[in-house]
């Protein structure tokens, strides 16, 4: 039912919490009715922040021994998997067991139109990849589709790339672009990769500029890129800064010492200001030579997810007026610090 804009999460175990905190804090302002959480785990962990979230307007789903258990700490469950599905016209999912449930459910029910946007936790899954300001998504089709939402800091490394190659000209484009990230984690500590980085890179560049990513892991403060461009002509450095300063969804600082970058970024977390891509270090950007620039910017690579899902969601719910809408979120919570 296309009327009721409401969205049902199916939740993962941790990978979904970000994406919680900030769509429970914005929903409401961004015109969806109704956003209910059907938890991937229930543990003392999510008690806690099932609590906080149906504080916030979020609805509840559970299967029966979700439900006893929640209901056992005074936590009402507002409605059973089968009837969360029907309600909702969008669902998130962060965990593959939620998913294979919802498509069972869905190959029996209805033919009105669905959309499935999969968290990056899925990989090797075939569909569109879906990346705010990188490429158009046809959100016309006729039935239920499937979305894929890029990892945090790959999306962070497109959107830099086509931010640069949207506003330089043909005498100034890039000629290649390379890019350390640095991840905050214990050497020998693996993370979920998402496989589709190679294909999803290989559509960013719409003049074939060459892009090189290597990775390294090391106890941080945070996930970190380093960016080292070549133009193919002299470059204003002043222009480059200018260009991260007037877009809406790059936070700026001066600060150069990661400790500090880390305060800039938990007070921008304390303000609700979730919803930017690149945390830039403008203090790092240093001239090599008149054709080449270095310097470093930071990611929170759920913000970055979480950022993608609601732009999907926005866009969906709304075709004509989400631009505007996503701009009103935007402009309350990125302030320069």
């Amino acid at each position: 039912n296309m009327d009721r804009r409401s969205v049902l999460i199916l939740g993962g175990k941790r990978e979904d919490t970000g994406f919680v905190n900030l769509i429970s804090s914005v929903y409401e302002e961004l015109g969806i009715e109704e956003v209910i959480y059907f938890p991937g785990v229930v543990d003392d962990f999510y008690r806690a922040l099932i609590n906080k979230w149906v504080s916030s307007g979020i609805k509840i789903a559970a299967d029966e021994d979700a439900g006893t258990y929640l209901a056992s700490y005074g936590i009402k469950v507002d409605f059973d998997f089968d009837s969360a599905v029907e309600r909702a016209s969008v669902f998130v999912c962060f965990d593959r067991t939620g998913y294979d449930l919802l498509r069972a459910n869905l190959s029996g029910v209805s033919s009105s139109k669905k959309l499935i946007i999969l968290s990056p936790v899925f990989s090797g899954e075939q569909h569109a990849i879906y990346a705010e300001g990188i490429f158009k998504v046809p959100f016309e089709s006729e039935r239920t589709f499937c979305l894929k939402i890029p990892e945090g800091v790959d999306y962070s490394i497109a959107y830099f790339v086509k931010l640069l190659e949207k506003n330089f000209s043909v005498q100034e484009a890039i000629d290649r672009v390379k890019f350390l990230v640095v991840r905050d984690r214990e050497e020998g500590c693996d993370f979920p990769r998402n496989s589709s980085r190679e294909e999803f890179l290989k559509k960013i560049s719409s003049n074939g500029c060459g892009i090189h990513i290597s990775e390294m892991k090391i106890p941080a403060v945070m996930d970190f890129v380093y960016f080292d461009v070549v133009f193919k002509g002299p470059v204003d450095i002043q222009k480059f800064v200018d260009l991260f300063d007037l877009d809406g969804a790059v936070a700026m600082t001066n600060k150069k010492d990661m400790v500090e970058i880390r305060e800039v970024e938990e007070l921008l977390r304390e303000n609700g200001s979730l919803l930017y891509i690149i945390l830039m270090s403008v203090s790092s950007i240093e001239m090599v030579s008149d054709r080449e620039l270095v310097g470093y910017f930071f990611v929170t690579p759920h913000f970055c997810e979480a950022f993608n899902i609601i732009s999907a969601i926005t866009r969906y719910f709304f075709p004509r007026s989400s631009e505007e809408r996503m701009r009103k979120v935007y402009s309350r919570m990125v302030k320069e610090i």
